[in-house]
């Protein structure tokens, strides 16, 4: 939960009290795919990646609702026209990596970051998409080409 707000501090104080990063929640993410999403500020994605976080960690299936509840709130337009999308799309966000989260939202800083970390750009979802064709769902052309 500390990923989901942010707080650098408190995240450090558990890691260093031997929290394991690539735990999945009850929501099915991890640390890393909070901050894909929602608040990657770098010293913490870099606190995270020396921590030895997975930089390819697959969100769990169970993840999809939290993840659409972040879409809803920053793109729904781009996203949700009809019921029958909406799922479509929390089938699509099963098996994401931080990298097609943050390729998703728009995240470039966070999408520099993981690159410079040597994310596999590669992978795919469940659905399968890969980081480059959810940029594009999104329209977001600087995301597009930094893929």
């Amino acid at each position: 939960m500390s990923a989901f707000r942010g707080t650098h501090d408190v995240l450090a104080l558990l890691i260093q009290n031997q929290a394991d990063v690539n735990s999945i929640d009850d929501f099915g993410s991890a640390t890393l795919h909070y901050l894909g999403i929602f608040t990657g500020v770098p010293s913490t994605v870099k606190l995270v990646l020396d921590s030895r976080g997975d930089i390819n960690i697959a969100s769990q299936p169970r993840s999809c609702k939290i993840i659409a509840l972040a879409a809803m709130s920053k793109a729904a337009s781009c996203f949700f026209a009809t019921v029958s999308e909406t799922q479509d799309f929390l089938v699509e966000l099963a098996g994401s990596t931080p990298l097609l989260l943050a390729a998703l939202y728009g995240r470039t800083d966070m999408i520099k970051l993981l690159l410079d970390a040597n994310a596999d750009v590669k992978k795919v979802n469940s659905y399968p998409k890969s980081a480059i064709e959810l940029a594009r769902a999104s329209r977001n052309a600087t995301t597009v080409q930094m893929l």
